[in-house]
């Protein structure tokens, strides 16, 4: 995905849709989460490529893995807050984990089509996905997703209350 909001339209779109089986929180945020990668490279300003291990899907399942232990330890508090809006969740461990594991994997799948940096089967070195969708159709696409999304979610709220 080019730049990082733009990967909220596919996370709210799918976060809506799969809000039975995805754990909404966890699964939005590590859609974000693997940019923190090239946030930092330009921040420090290190001579490397923007988009290193946590753009491939090994990393990508690690990162995912880490942040979705966090996001178990974080959950009571997360669902107490969304408990007044009618968002809270009720998922296992697992299914928490595996719902940050698929966001941070979602955002190199949407990636890895746009940047010759990225080496999603790390670690073989070639990026197999590279330019099979222009970027201007995966900017497109992530609004639409993202408005689809809003919609969906809008209703959701709306049934609950």
């Amino acid at each position: 995905m080019p730049f990082t909001p733009f990967h909220l339209g596919p996370g709210l779109f799918f976060g809506t849709v799969l809000f039975g089986l995805l754990h909404f929180p966890a699964f939005l945020a590590a859609n974000l989460l693997p940019d923190i990668e090239p946030l930092l490279i330009i921040l420090t300003n290190t001579p490397q490529p923007l988009h290193g291990f946590f753009h491939t899907f090994l990393g990508a399942t690690l990162l995912g893995i880490g942040f979705g232990l966090l996001m178990v330890r974080l959950d009571p508090w997360i669902q107490k807050i969304l408990q007044p809006i009618s968002l809270n969740q009720s998922f296992p461990r697992f299914q928490i984990i595996a719902s940050a594991v698929i966001g941070t994997n979602l955002h190199v799948l949407f990636d890895a089509p746009l940047y010759s940096d990225i080496t999603p089967f790390f670690p073989l070195v070639e990026n197999f996905l590279f330019e099979t969708v222009s970027s201007s159709n995966a900017y497109t696409l992530c609004v639409v997703l993202g408005l689809i999304g809003i919609v969906l979610g809008t209703n959701r709220l709306l049934k609950t209350h």
